[in-house]
């Protein structure tokens, strides 16, 4: 990739592509185009393994391969169920597919977010290093050990 010396940067897994110089980008990478998270894409990584999800109280869910999805909520029938503050019954599903964890809100009360960002209905990229919070509870995504 090549940035031709845009007025905002073009950045490579948050780190600013510099002007008309080649870049390599490696699978699992996320571009950006500017100062705007939404503006880019991701580069799936087809051989990486689903990352694990680590709760307050250290308890480490991993998530399972492409074609399972994992409800989030207080809902015992949820496979990842939080009983925080906020977290409504079938607050929000996970999913692993293409080499990258997806999330998406099912209309809760309180809300989805990733690294503070609303998450709204539509399914949502989320990497290792980014906290999910539902409700108040929050959850980290974390490289599968």
């Amino acid at each position: 990739m090549r940035d031709l010396d845009s007025r905002n940067g073009t950045f490579c897994n948050d780190k600013k592509v510099q002007p008309d110089q080649w870049t390599e980008v490696p699978p699992g990478s996320r571009v950006r185009f500017g100062g705007k998270p939404e503006a880019g894409f991701f580069l799936p990584d087809p051989a990486a393994r689903p990352p694990e999800l680590v709760a307050p109280t250290g308890l480490r869910v991993g998530v399972p391969e492409d074609g399972f999805t994992i409800g989030v909520g207080r809902d015992p029938a949820n496979l990842l169920c939080l009983v925080g503050g906020g977290v409504s019954r079938n607050h929000a599903q996970l999913r692993w597919r293409g080499g990258l964890l997806w999330v998406q809100d099912l209309g809760s009360a309180n809300g989805t977010r990733c690294d503070g960002r609303t998450v709204g209905s539509a399914w949502e990229p989320v990497f290792p290093g980014q906290r999910l919070q539902f409700g108040q509870t929050q959850v980290e995504v974390a490289a599968r050990s």
